[in-house]
């Protein structure tokens, strides 16, 4: 994954619930197609436009596989240096173009064990929509409900939070075993549109998240730096504090001690507790006026390091957090992609084209050509897409138009990747690894000389197993594996065609069901208990339908505003 959208992929507070919920923006071909439709998707995400799905020949020479457990080029060069002045040696190339991140530009539908929860701004109630038996009710919320965050909840429980635009305020909704809600309300901040719930449910943290606003409207004046800590005691509590400069990221450490705010200064750190107050800011790169945007930050799961990519640089940051030290370590190449293990243990670089493994911290003499590398020889790969055990990568390009999709599995241990690229005939958009890390897909745009809105492909692990290419009427905009990664469910939109739908695909077949639908779809999710699938629709009265993954057989509810109780 690349810097836009990092923290669909680990899914926060509601991964378990959701299965692997990742939905795709900006894929269109420029009509409106994606969420550059300014459609909302009930969750209060504004859509933005990152890309023109510009399409690519259909004439390929496959790629030769490769395989290695360590090699690659040295780290001796520093990051982001030319040649030193009459030494003869020439300066490095340019950095290749960034890559697009379309893997979560809509944020993610919201479902919790038994209800798909969704926001209507206009009324300002949030529809509780029972994803066993098709129930709805509705729940007073505040004025202008939008974001919607599923909560961390006992098991005879479901709970949401809801941001309330208009009245700077949050409403805390639970429903017990019984059916009874509960609704509680609490203050926030001027502002605020974006939610961060902690792995375990004891806080959240409520800021204000500039990707939101439309490109320019912002002053560079607005920064943006207040933030709400919500602790969830009875009755819950909050905290207004300050940040720096424009956050992007919100994380915590696994216990719960700490909160890690993304800003352009650096990190500031938040110490938790019964009375949350900042701890410290921390600087990310060592050239704090040039690498403030183009960062790409993630903290390891026990809060000690975070692991700082910056475009157009050749090396890594590791920042400890503790010792509040800074050390660099250059791979020799361009690092173009991302990503932790979910441990944190591991980062997975994508540089000079190929898949590289580095320990988190890196050895104080490290050696990047000792490190495992995997590649496809002949793929240009700059961007990865990881399963959640890491043991499956998947290697593409978007920003080079390419048809490739790198697929490498690794050993037991992760001491070894190896696998083939795969031609699969249309531009590479996106690529999804499948919780199983059996499968994938990609997600594509329309190829030269084709006629359809888009494209997605399924890719196996299997060697022996070709990939199979569907053209799309519509540009592909979402994607959700079920938990054991055998099903997932694709939602299309066109909406200058009208054409709208969900596939639902069977990944260890390779087969997919169209289900056409009646109105845009925004977001698509899955609901495991309920063994269904749902796709939330734009429509005036609000409108969801459901797909049972054995069958594909739909059932859809529309007009919630009508026909449900609402529950004062």
């Amino acid at each position: 994954m690349t810097d836009f959208g990092r923290q669909l992929r680990r899914a926060s507070a509601i991964a378990g619930v959701l299965g692997m919920a990742m939905p795709l923006g900006a894929c269109g071909n420029g009509d409106d197609t994606s969420p550059a439709s300014g459609l909302s998707d009930g969750s209060g995400g504004a859509s933005s436009n990152n890309g023109t799905g510009a399409s690519g020949s259909t004439a390929h020479t496959p790629p030769q596989v490769g395989n290695s457990s360590s090699g690659g080029s040295s780290g001796s060069q520093s990051a982001g240096t030319g040649a030193a002045a009459g030494t003869g040696t020439p300066p490095p190339p340019p950095p290749p173009p960034p890559e697009k991140e379309l893997e979560s530009a809509f944020e993610a539908p919201v479902a919790t064990d038994r209800y798909v929860w969704t926001a209507n701004p206009t009324t300002g109630r949030v529809a509780l929509i029972g994803a066993h038996d098709f129930s709805v009710r509705l729940a007073e919320a505040g004025l202008a409900p939008t974001t919607v965050a599923a909560l961390t909840a006992n098991r005879d429980e479901d709970a949401a939070i809801v941001l309330n635009a208009g009245s700077n305020d949050a409403t805390i909704l639970r429903v017990d075993a019984s059916g009874e809600l509960r609704s509680t309300t609490v203050s926030t901040h001027a502002g605020a549109n974006a939610v961060a719930v902690s792995p375990g449910g004891g806080y959240a943290v409520i800021w204000t998240d500039a990707a939101k606003f439309p490109e320019d409207s912002l002053d560079p004046t607005d920064g943006l730096q207040d933030i709400t800590v919500v602790k969830f005691d009875e009755p819950p509590t909050t905290t207004s504090l300050s940040v720096g400069y424009r956050p992007s990221q919100i994380s915590f450490d696994k216990d719960e001690k700490r909160a890690f705010v993304v800003t352009q200064p650096g990190l500031s750190v938040i110490e938790l507790g019964d009375t949350p107050a900042p701890d410290s800011l921390v600087e990310l790169t060592s050239d704090i006026v040039d690498d403030t945007v183009a960062r790409d930050v993630t903290v390891t799961p026990d809060g000690r390091y975070a692991v700082v990519r910056v475009d157009g640089k050749m090396a890594l940051g590791f920042v400890d957090l503790e010792e509040e030290t800074l050390t660099e370590l250059s791979l020799g190449d361009y690092v173009t992609d991302l990503d932790l293990s979910d441990d944190g243990k591991l980062a997975f670089a994508v540089s000079g084209g190929e898949l590289v493994v580095v320990p988190v911290p890196p050895p104080a003499d490290a050696d990047p050509a000792s490190f495992v590398h995997g590649s496809a020889t002949g793929l240009t790969a700059r961007s990865v897409s990881l399963s959640s055990d890491a043991s499956l990568a998947l290697l593409y390009s978007n920003a080079a138009n390419s048809p490739f999709v790198g697929i490498l599995s690794a050993n037991a241990d992760l001491s070894s990747y190896g696998g083939r690229a795969v031609d699969v005939k249309a531009p590479v958009l996106a690529a999804f690894a499948a919780p199983d890390a059996q499968h994938g897909i990609a997600f594509q745009s329309t190829a030269t000389g084709s006629t359809k809105g888009g494209a997605f492909s399924i890719v196996s692990a299997q060697a022996d197993r070709a990939p199979k290419v569907i053209g799309t009427d519509a540009a592909p905009i979402a994607v959700a594996f079920a938990p054991d990664g055998d099903k997932a469910v694709i939602a299309t939109r066109d909406l200058t065609k009208k054409s709208y739908g969900v596939y639902l695909v069977g990944l260890s077949n390779l087969e997919q069901n169209l289900v056409k639908l009646a109105s845009p779809p925004l977001s698509a999710g899955i609901v495991p208990a309920a063994n269904r699938a749902f796709v939330a629709q734009a429509h005036p009265e609000g409108r969801i339908t459901f797909v049972d993954l054995d069958d594909a057989s739909e059932h859809t509810l529309t007009g919630f505003e009508l026909a449900a109780k609402v529950t004062q």
